[in-house]
């Protein structure tokens, strides 16, 4: 399913080569681990969005089953 929803930033830590495991809080689905795929590429349009502290509107692909969910986009506010 895809969802749309406002976002306070927590903590980042590094995952591979290019990507972010990050730990989201957001008021429809509290505490959320989520993985941003090319986020440490300083090419990538989510390079630095983010980052600890950060609010913002995105995009994932949630699965109730997954334990980390896919981010597609992210906005600053």
């Amino acid at each position: 399913m895809i969802v749309k929803t406002r976002a306070i930033v927590l903590r980042e830590i590094r995952y591979r080569d290019q990507s972010k495991i990050c730990t989201l809080f957001t008021r429809e689905y509290g505490l959320q681990s989520v993985i941003v795929k090319g986020g440490r590429n300083p090419k990538s349009k989510l390079a630095g969005r983010f980052i600890a502290g950060t609010i913002l509107d995105i995009v994932l692909y949630r699965k109730t089953t997954r334990e980390i969910q896919l981010v597609s986009d992210g906005n600053l506010l």
